[in-house]
């Protein structure tokens, strides 16, 4: 479901975006990211193939994205008030040309040659229908074909690091060429943390292909070497050095059903190595979000231990922000009575939850922007439709979108035949402080007589997800 926010065209002033493409092929399913200010944008052209974009909270330079659906292709773009990006797309020899005009189209440039700084030997995309159920059959196709063109087109390790290193000097210039100074010094210092990061990639990839021990190999103990772990720009997600840099010196697996040894062993290594505070905040943010995260993959952590453990680490913010949803876990332990929330109907008259209490309640907390929230929705009418005539057990899903009538517009396609409810902002505030609520989706099952059973349930998707309802329920 596509959100429209506050984008608008204006006439009468400068735009923040022009964009010109001619071929109707190139037309089909663009849409325009702007996460900044949320907006995601449907882009129709004129019988000239012109389309602008304006957004009067942008007050800052952005970066933002034209997303090509049906080849996956991102093209981005800074904008800047006061000021018109120009961007051109042509088909040629079956490619998409960019050309950049207008302002900032030496920033715009180096973004477009930076997003091509990645390894090209990656594992070969998978299909899945689920993700491009609105597309049409030719578009499908198309999909279809890239993705076995992928597959086919593999090259060898020594020229994906030659092709790496050929993107990296591209790169390298454009950001050279960028005249503003300051922006200039921060796009050399993105393309060089981002061509570490590939180079890790590229090298662990190899390491999965060719089983060989990465501990054991020197030219990647030499990568780490050049990881700064205090780089805050480096945390971000496009790099993740410092986290990369902290995961090698554990002794501990991920993987393990019972992560206390693997959580304790992040938090002394954080200890030792993080000295920067925002740097300390961000990846044990990270990890205090997978520790509340948890059930979902059906990993267990002993609180007990985890948690004077991060107090002492953490620094105050990051302990300010989790302290709630540690007090609201603790609250909602399987027996505990359920907080009571409220909520409307597409109606929008009033309810609250314990008006169904006396079935097992299965809770669904999503959003119509929520990809993965709603790639649970068809699971959950498989699920639903499979339990139609069970008396013991009620499926409730509760929106949090605070665009009513994206919500309205996605129950209308899927017609779902179990309750919907929305909460607004003042609701939804609630029932995160009670239910410790730090992201969607988020599945909650309640016992009949009301009290937690399970405050961070598995998903619709889970493979046994019925066997386990049925032991809940004495089926």
């Amino acid at each position: 479901m596509m959100l429209v926010g506050a984008a608008f065209v204006l006439p009468s002033q400068a735009q923040l975006l022009k964009l010109n493409v001619k071929d109707k092929a190139l037309q089909q399913n663009l849409q325009l990211v702007n996460l900044k200010y949320n907006d995601f944008l449907p882009i129709t052209f004129d019988e000239k193939g012109a389309w602008s974009y304006n957004n009067d909270k942008v007050d800052k330079p952005v970066e933002i994205t034209v997303f090509m659906m049906s080849k996956g292709i991102f093209i981005p773009v800074l904008i800047e008030p006061g000021k018109t990006a120009i961007v051109t797309f042509q088909q040629k020899k079956g490619d998409v040309a960019v050309k950049y005009a207008g302002d900032n189209a030496d920033a715009s440039k180096f973004l477009y040659e930076e997003v091509k700084l990645s390894p090209e030997r990656l594992a070969p995309r998978s299909f899945d229908p689920e993700d491009y159920e609105d597309m049409s059959e030719e578009q499908i196709k198309e999909i279809k074909e890239n993705i076995e063109k992928q597959k086919s087109d593999t090259i060898t390790f020594d020229e994906a690091y030659r092709r790496l290193d050929q993107h990296y000097a591209s790169t390298l210039k454009a950001a050279k060429a960028v005249k503003n100074a300051e922006r200039q010094a921060e796009y050399l210092h993105r393309t060089e943390l981002h061509y570490l990061a590939s180079l890790i990639n590229l090298t662990q990839t190899k390491a999965h292909a060719w089983g060989f021990n990465l501990k054991n190999n020197a030219y990647y103990q030499e990568l780490l070497q050049r990881i700064n772990p205090n780089d805050e720009l480096g945390t971000d997600q496009m790099y993740s050095l410092p986290q990369t840099f902290i995961e090698n010196k554990l002794t501990t697996d991920r993987l393990d059903q019972d992560q206390t040894a693997y959580t304790l062993d992040y938090i002394n290594n954080v200890e030792k190595y993080i000295t920067n505070e925002n740097v300390r905040h961000k990846l044990l943010s990270e990890l205090g979000m997978i520790v509340f995260n948890s059930s979902y993959s059906g990993q267990v952590f002993e609180m007990d231990k985890f948690w004077p453990a991060f107090k002492k680490a953490a620094p105050k913010r990051t302990i300010d922000y989790f302290q709630p949803i540690y007090d609201s876990r603790m609250a909602t332990k399987a027996g505990q009575p359920c907080p009571d929330v409220s909520f409307s109907d597409p109606q929008g008259n009033p309810h609250k939850l314990s008006e169904y209490f006396g079935k097992v309640l299965y809770i669904d907390i999503w959003a119509t922007w929520c990809g993965p929230c709603c790639a649970e929705i068809p699971h959950i009418e498989k699920h639903v439709a499979h339990y139609k005539d069970n008396p013991k057990i009620q499926f409730i899903s509760i929106s949090i979108d605070s665009n009513k009538q994206a919500w309205h517009n996605k129950l209308e396609k899927d017609k779902p035949e179990w309750l919907q409810f929305l909460c607004n902002k003042q609701e939804y505030e609630l029932i995160s402080k009670q239910w410790g609520i730090t992201g969607i989706p988020r599945f909650v099952i309640i016992n009949a007589d009301g009290t937690i059973n399970n405050s961070e349930a598995f998903r619709p998707s889970a493979p046994d997800f019925r066997e386990r309802i049925d032991k809940i329920i004495g089926e």
